[in-house]
């Protein structure tokens, strides 16, 4: 296969890779929130700051891994329904 050809295939596939990763975000996003407004009720929190905003901060009050642990749950559940 010619140079320019490949680089003209990598370049549809780079493509659809994309906008791939761009749906799978948009259709996360909803079961995201809803994960996210979960976690910030049960554990009280009154004010959510993105990690890098952040100087100094104990890890008991990272929620990444509690929100991600629920995420994962609510999609296995709507798998499972599939």
């Amino acid at each position: 296969m010619q140079k320019q050809t490949m680089i003209l295939l990598c370049k549809k596939i780079q493509g659809e890779q994309k906008q791939l990763q761009q749906q799978v975000l948009q259709d996360l996003s909803p079961i995201f929130q809803q994960a996210l407004s979960e976690v910030i009720k049960e554990e009280g929190v009154t004010l959510l700051l993105r990690a890098e905003s952040v100087l100094s901060a104990s890890a008991e009050n990272n929620l990444t891994a509690k929100v991600v642990d629920r995420l994962n749950q609510k999609t296995n559940a709507v798998n499972e329904d599939k």
